[in-house]
């Protein structure tokens, strides 16, 4: 990461981190929001001890607003695209205005069409305005380093959350894969030489040993 300083690299990567999240978790609430309404109404336990959380919400409606636009809900949809958009400020002089611009427009979406009513469906457009960041980075930022920062914060996220949610080990493995690859551009310095024992391929990975081990990167 010659191109950039540790504190920018750092923003970086938790932008990549938050903006994923936003969008996986939109995901995931919109599978368990169908589990609640065709099966279980208490799915919703479930999710929130698959993320390690506690929440105020007691019913299914109330849970969705909870999860999606409460801002003080540290596991929100709305608290994650709040945290990527200060990150996004910051490094205003590392990404294009395009790109902040869909993080700032998937903010105001979830606060705007989940202040009164909670309707699962107009997540869509908050999900369409994170596909359009996504390729904003792929298409607008020409410096590696800095794309594969934020790839690599991506894909540390995916593959925790995949993790928590018991997806298929095709999945956790490809985001291993991935993860893999944007660290060994980045790691010029030889700070996470041990990555790749810590992956697994036949069962879960330890994902805090891995984040620890890529977090190294960005210490100075």
């Amino acid at each position: 990461m010659d191109n950039v300083s540790i504190s920018k690299a750092n923003s970086l990567y938790w932008l990549g981190r938050y903006t994923e999240r936003a969008y996986k978790l939109a995901h995931i609430l919109t599978e368990y929001y169908d589990k609640m309404v065709d099966d279980d109404e208490n799915a919703y336990k479930g999710f929130c001890e698959n993320l390690g959380i506690e929440i105020k919400a007691q019913n299914k409606d109330a849970f969705l607003k909870e999860l999606i636009a409460d801002k003080d809900c540290p596991a929100s949809i709305a608290s994650s695209l709040s945290k990527a958009y200060d990150n996004s400020i910051i490094l205003r002089g590392q990404i294009d205005t395009e790109s902040v611009a869909y993080i700032q427009l998937a903010y105001n979406n979830v606060t705007r069409l989940f202040k009164d009513k909670c309707r699962i469906y107009d997540l869509q457009s908050v999900v369409d305005n994170l596909m359009s960041f996504w390729g904003a980075v792929d298409d607008y930022i020409i410096e590696d380093d800095i794309r594969d920062t934020i790839k690599a914060g991506k894909y540390m996220e995916r593959l925790d959350l995949f993790c928590r949610f018991d997806r298929e080990m095709y999945k956790i493995a490809g985001c291993q894969r991935r993860l893999g690859r944007y660290v060994a551009h980045l790691d010029t310095e030889k700070r996470c030489t041990e990555l790749e024992s810590l992956f697994c391929y036949d069962s879960l990975p330890d994902t805090e040993k891995i984040a620890a081990c890529v977090g190294r990167l960005f210490e100075s």
